[in-house]
């Protein structure tokens, strides 16, 4: 008898026990329970408004006005109350909670938790999180000036003292103390670089830099100096070892492991992971040629010759042998397929591909043609590989 599988779909039906179905099916299933029970209408039964004895079964359906009621006789008997309500579905209705994108708009309104919200938007988004919130007035909330508990949480505001507040909570602090601050904007003031006179209060905030400054006076002071610097949070910053971000620059530092570093920033990671390591000298460690041992670690070096050393302790070697060879830049060289006529200098190198060319030039050439190869070794190729020598061609221009 009937179907467990009725649709959703909304075209009512009305039997003889004075209830509305939404469906004939939902009807159908109904006469299987009450044999007596028969069709009186199509579409909604006629109301006595106010009379109708709901029962208990949880049926929910969902009001125009975003109400969701226990069952159907429920919601009818709303209908009296409001006769354009209408049926959106059967079930719950969503929850449509706050707002994702409000405004700066600085139109306060006071919370029943003491709070002062910057518009009635973000009141709003605060009572999806706290649905026992009520709206106290308009404006901004009475302060019980130095009671108030602020939270950590930086969402800065500017003051007209010119001085950035970690929050709203904070700022209305402030104005306990001078009651004639007011709220320049949302977020952190336009630092007055310069002219700031800051206090000896330590109350730390940490910077982009990874620097403590010892209170917020100071971080903006350093910001006229550094405007991309930002606060990271308030108290001291957590030692970060090192840097992840070293620019390519090349002023070498010589360590106390024989190693070449391209930038101090470079040799202050390198210390993170050997505390021992100390500072040698500036620039370039003096080279006991030929006597270095490389690693395999790949960080490419380009040098003046146009070549790509697969790391500086490699191209440190390759100036043994050409003492006039600089570094032009961390990372590979840039390759300019522009065919050269190459001398008869023999300087062989090795490529990937088991040749020997006669000179470095005559390898830029074939990089040309085959941008995949790379110099396996200086010198020629190892017994076993493929050694041929090429000579450079005579191109007429």
């Amino acid at each position: 008898c009937g179907s467990d599988f009725c649709t959703f779909d909304y075209t009512p039906v009305c039997g003889s026990d004075g209830q509305t179905y939404s469906n004939l099916c939902k009807f159908n299933n109904a006469v299987c329970d009450n044999p007596e029970l028969t069709l009186t209408n199509e579409g909604e039964c006629e109301q006595a408004c106010g009379q109708d004895f709901c029962t208990l079964d949880y049926t929910p359906v969902c009001g125009s006005d975003g109400q969701t009621y226990s069952n159907l006789c429920n919601f009818n008997n709303a209908v009296c109350e409001d006769p354009e309500l209408t049926l959106v579905n059967e079930g719950e209705c969503e929850p449509d909670c706050g707002s994702d994108f409000c405004t700066l708009d600085y139109t306060p309104v006071c919370g029943s938790d003491g709070q002062t919200y910057s518009n009635l938007c973000k009141f709003n988004n605060a009572v999806c999180d706290n649905p026992e919130l009520t709206l106290t007035n308009e404006g901004e909330c009475e302060q019980a000036c130095g009671q108030d508990f602020c939270t950590l949480d930086y969402t800065p505001v500017c003051g007209s003292d010119g001085q950035t507040y970690s929050n709203l909570c904070n700022f209305n602090n402030a104005v306990c103390e001078d009651p004639e601050l007011t709220l320049v904007n949302e977020g952190e003031c336009e630092p007055d670089c310069g002219s700031d006179f800051c206090t000896l209060d330590y109350t730390p905030v940490c910077g982009s830099d990874g620097q403590t400054y010892s209170n917020l006076c100071k971080l903006n002071n350093a910001v006229c100096d550094n405007p991309d610097l930002t606060l990271v949070n308030e108290g001291e910053c957590e030692p970060d070892c090192g840097s992840d971000f070293c620019t390519l620059d090349y002023t070498p530092v010589c360590g106390s492991d024989g190693q070449t570093y391209s930038n101090l920033c470079k040799f202050n990671n390198a210390v993170c992971d050997n505390p021992e390591l100390t500072l040698t000298n500036e620039g370039e460690c003096e080279q006991a040629c030929g006597q270095d041992f490389c690693t395999l670690d790949y960080t490419p070096v380009c040098g003046s010759d146009g070549q790509t050393y697969s790391n500086l302790c490699n191209f440190n070697n390759a100036v043994c042998e050409d003492p006039e060879l600089t570094v032009v830049n961390e990372g590979e060289c840039e390759t300019v397929c522009e065919v050269s006529v190459c001398s008869k200098e023999y300087r062989p190198v090795c490529g990937s591909d088991g040749q020997t060319y006669s000179n470095p030039c005559d390898f830029n050439n074939a990089l040309c043609a085959h941008s995949e190869l790379t110099i396996s070794s200086h010198g020629e190729c190892e017994t076993g590989q493929k050694k041929k020598t090429t000579k450079c061609s005579h191109l007429v221009r």
